[in-house]
């Protein structure tokens, strides 16, 4: 064992010799000591980038990186350069001369506290970077030098309790990137800029009140992007450009209020996306182009006080799809062949009043499983 450890400390010093050292060409390797542990960073073009930081087992109360080393300034900071340094559990400062902020560099680094001030010139932040960060608090502004929010940035970041600010030079958020931000306030602002949200990216940041309007550009609203976002309290704005809503999109949203609006361009509609939605009010029509109404699509939408029109485009309705709408009493079905319908997908026909169906079909309908149980309410509309 003694052996093997001597071997790895020669072969370390052979590494350092064969680098350099001394810090004083391109591409050296050097090490510095500071309060907080020693600081990994090699130097190119003139600039310090810190790729490692260790000693951080050691109780420290904050990271202050510096903003030169020895006369370069410190422009990066390298993917998982402070990975797993849950010992630090003070304030992060990062210095203005910072640009880049490499993927996973603080991934897990959950004893940070205070607020996260990110420096207005940073261009880039790697995906993870801030994951599981969940001791700062404050405000989370994202600097208008971004045009890119990677994906998991800043997943878990539970201790955030201000508002969260996105600039309009920001293109697309990645997938998970806010994902559990719970304690993010105010209203959620997506700049018209933005042309993709990723799956799950505000998954859980039940603290957002307000309006919530998605951006003219975005075509495609993923999988659980805005899953469990009860704290929003104001109107859903769904743009005419989407074609899709995935599933569990809007799971849980129980505050929106106001009517339901789901664009004619909207051609698929995925399971549970609206589950729990029991803020929304009126009517609610299918858009032409939907085939298919997934199982509890609109399952407890309670607040639903209008009439339900199913186009004649759908051919099957999965289980529960409209089930605990206890609001809806009016049903329209365009389509001549009844859609298959799955288990319990309407209301107890105790509640349903009418269900109109196109002329000719009233016989046809009422003898078709799952419909039958519905004979007395269907008429010709």
């Amino acid at each position: 064992m003694k052996k093997i450890f001597l071997f790895l400390i020669l072969l370390l010093c052979f590494f350092l010799i064969a680098c350099g050292g001394g810090g004083d060409s391109d591409d050296d390797i050097v090490l510095i000591r500071t309060e907080t542990g020693t600081l990994f960073y090699y130097i190119l073009n003139n600039e310090a980038v810190i790729f490692k930081v260790t000693d951080y087992g050691k109780s420290l109360t904050a990271i202050d990186i510096p903003a030169s080393i020895d006369g370069y300034p410190v422009t990066g900071i390298e993917k998982r350069a402070f990975y797993g340094c849950n010992g630090f559990t003070g304030i992060l400062t990062i210095p203005n001369t910072v640009t880049s902020i490499g993927e996973a560099a603080f991934y897990g680094c959950s004893g940070f506290t205070g607020t996260l001030t990110i420096p207005p010139g940073v261009t880039s932040i790697g995906q993870f970077a801030f994951h599981g960060c969940s001791g700062f608090t404050g405000d989370l502004t994202i600097p208008n030098t971004i045009t890119n929010i990677e994906k998991n940035l800043f997943t878990r970041c539970s201790g955030f309790n201000g508002t969260l600010t996105i600039p309009n030079t920001v293109t697309s958020i990645g997938k998970q990137a806010f994902y559990g931000c719970s304690g993010l306030t105010g209203t959620l602002t997506i700049p018209n800029t933005v042309t993709s949200i990723g799956q799950a990216a505000f998954y859980n940041c039940s603290g957002f009140t307000g309006n919530l309007t998605i951006p003219d550009a975005v075509t495609n609203i993923e999988i659980a992007t805005f899953y469990g976002c009860s704290g929003l309290t104001g109107t859903l704005t769904i743009p005419s450009g989407v074609t899709s809503i995935g599933e569990s999109a809007f799971y849980g949203c129980s505050g929106l209020t106001g009517t339901l609006t789901i664009p004619n361009t909207v051609t698929s509609i995925g399971e549970y996306a609206f589950r729990g939605c029991s803020g929304l009010t009126g009517n609610l029509t299918i858009p032409a182009g939907v085939t298919s109404i997934g199982e509890a699509t609109f399952l407890e939408c309670s607040g639903l006080t209008g009439n339900l029109t199913i186009p004649s485009s759908v051919t099957s309705i999965e289980e529960a799809a409209f089930y605990g709408c206890s609001g809806l009493t009016s049903i329209r079905v365009e389509c001549t062949t009844p859609p298959t319908l799955g288990i319990d997908v309407f209301p107890p026909a105790s509640q349903i009043t009418s269900i109109q169906v196109p002329p000719g079909t009233v016989d046809t309908y009422k003898g078709t499983a799952g419909w039958s149980a519905y004979a007395d309410n269907i008429s010709s509309y």
